[in-house]
């Protein structure tokens, strides 16, 4: 563990003791007896602050990546975006995988031809 986690976290707990717990919607994510981070679990923008965070503390992009279920190359693309430029490459990559070609409106306009026939 490194000494920034290690005085954030008062000494402990082990990096194997990072959890992530669901409740009622929430995503919690604790440290030994911490709580880390608390979002509502379909608020990827903040997980992905949570991931940068963890990354930042030392904690490994595996470990961070097999504890939200995402591939270590996700993680490693958000840390590094992060690292370059900031919290506003974290917003850019709310969905994992490449970007729409279509806005918001194109999407909402074929949602209403399909209704028509």
């Amino acid at each position: 563990m490194s000494a920034v986690v290690a005085a954030i976290l008062g000494g402990m707990p082990e990096p194997s003791d990072l959890r992530l717990h669901t409740v009622n919607g929430r995503c919690v994510i604790t440290a030994g007896p911490v709580v880390l981070f608390d979002y509502d679990g379909a608020d990827t923008v903040m997980r992905n602050f949570a991931i940068s965070a963890l990354r930042r503390l030392g904690f490994t992009g595996r470990r961070v990546a097999a504890l939200l279920g995402l591939t270590e190359n996700y993680v490693a693309t958000l840390h590094a975006g992060a690292v370059r430029d900031g919290s506003a490459a974290l917003i850019q990559h709310a969905r994992p995988g490449r970007p729409g070609k279509l806005a918001e409106a194109d999407w909402a306009d074929a949602a209403g031809w399909r209704g028509q026939g």
